[in-house]
């Protein structure tokens, strides 16, 4: 399997930009990394899990201002629709995240949310 290097670019919006150094062929790559084509055409713009986890994340691109520090906002209807939506257990996975802090979101404001958006904050989070 060939090198692969990242790095990682974020903007004044949080936007991520992922660069890879990817030296692997088509073929090491499919041997090596499971490719989820439930369609089986090669084509995995339209499988569903790709668009569902593409619509999560820029829905909760809504909630960025109510997770921000120094000035929070309260989360607007189009936030609390996405967390509505968003798998809150895997939201509550990163309660003691590095990786949130690193894009600008405060972890205790994210866990805050779904009470915030009167939904139930799952067990233990």
């Amino acid at each position: 399997m060939g090198a692969v290097g990242e790095e990682v670019n974020v903007d004044e919006l949080g936007n991520i930009d992922w660069e890879e150094d990817n030296n692997d062929s088509e073929e090491e790559f499919e041997a090596n990394y499971k490719i989820d084509d439930e369609n089986d055409n090669g084509d995995l713009i339209d499988n569903l899990a790709v668009q569902n986890e593409a619509d999560a994340i820029d829905g909760l691109m809504a909630c960025k201002p109510s997770v921000t520090q120094p000035n929070p906002t309260d989360p607007t209807t189009e936030c609390c629709n996405a967390v509505s939506n968003a798998d809150l257990q895997c939201l509550c996975s990163y309660k003691n995240s590095v990786e949130l802090p690193f894009l600008g979101i405060d972890p205790d404001l994210a866990i805050s949310l779904p009470a915030k958006c009167n939904l139930q904050t799952p067990v233990g989070c």
